[in-house]
C-alpha cells in the first residue's frame, strides 16, 4: 500500500486489508485520549521536558 500511487496523498486513514475503514468513534473522544497520553506517558517514563505537553 505504501508504494500505490493511487494512495500517495492518503493520510490519517485506517485500512484492514486494502479496504480504507472508518476510525472507531472512541478514537473521537477528547477524554479517553488524554488518558491514553498520560497513561503513555507513566508506562515510559518520560519527564515533563521530554513530551511534547510537559
Amino acid at each position: 500500500m505504501v508504494l500505490d500511487p493511487k494512495l500517495e496523498t492518503v493520510t490519517g486513514k485506517y485500512f484492514s486489508g486494502w479496504k480504507m475503514i472508518p476510525s472507531s468513534q472512541e478514537s473521537y473522544e477528547r477524554a479517553l485520549a488524554q488518558q491514553l497520553w498520560e497513561k503513555s506517558i507513566e508506562l515510559t517514563k518520560l519527564t515533563a521536558e521530554e513530551n511534547s505537553l510537559g
